[in-house]
């Protein structure tokens, strides 16, 4: 981990705890309205769909098949669009869903996701999470392409490396934009029910490695600890005021 600066990362000296500069833009989430996933997820919202990453009831079905329909160049603008709420039928009228998307089909997403202004309107980071979760690609090590045959050449316009590549700039970008709004220290409750933030916090420093690392991608898992930032951040807030 790298040291804190209190300079560069406004340290408050009062409170030994950087207070979130960015209030109003934490729970701001994609937006353009022309762009599926923005639309997708604004739909999701106001139709309230599932937003548990691991249901055993539904499986976020409804979402899983509008990332479908939107790698497939569709958008819930289009007057054809019938992934909603009450439809549940999506078998008989767009097909199996796959378990796992196809490379061609999370290219065509993190493309999507890469268009996406991450600022409004106010989206649960909850469906970000399931968004990066079905775009996911694992790392591919070069030395075994190339014991496979593949020439340098080849590998570098293979779709698995394609995806990568874009899977980690996608995941560079959303953490630039997300590290401005978690907080530099993390707090804890001291025996006399006093609060202290002096612990280095940990989401702030893996958003950071995130930015400089290809090996160290976004996940889920990220965005359920920066949102848990944002709930101590919040009860911060109230015992100051």
């Amino acid at each position: 981990m790298s040291k804190i600066d209190p300079k560069r990362d406004g340290w408050n000296d009062k409170t030994n705890f950087q207070i979130n500069t960015y209030p109003d833009e934490k729970f701001e989430m994609p937006v353009n309205r022309s762009n599926p996933l923005g639309l997708l997820c604004e739909l999701a919202v106001q139709e309230e769909w599932c937003e548990e990453l691991y249901c055993g009831t539904c499986g976020h079905t409804h979402f899983r098949y509008g990332l479908l329909e939107i790698a497939h160049g569709k958008s819930p603008e289009d007057n054809d669009w019938i992934v909603n709420s009450a439809i549940t039928d999506y078998h008989d009228l767009i097909g199996e869903l796959p378990k796992t998307f196809s490379i061609e089909n999370k290219i065509s997403l993190l493309e999507i996701c890469l268009e996406t202004n991450i600022k409004e309107p106010k989206i649960p980071l909850d469906y970000l999470g399931m968004v990066l979760h079905h775009i996911a690609v694992k790392r591919v090590n070069p030395k075994v392409l190339r014991s496979q045959g593949y020439s340098v050449d080849e590998i570098k316009v293979l779709s698995i490396c394609r995806a990568r590549v874009l899977y980690e700039k996608l995941s560079r970008k959303w953490a630039k934009v997300f590290v401005k709004t978690v907080n530099v220290a993390s707090g804890f409750w001291t025996k006399d029910k006093s609060m202290h933030f002096n612990v280095s916090n940990k989401s702030y420093h893996d958003l950071n490695n995130i930015i400089r690392s290809h090996h160290r991608v976004l996940t889920a898992q990220d965005l359920q600890s920066i949102e848990k930032d944002w709930e101590n951040q919040e009860a911060f807030v109230k015992m100051q005021s």
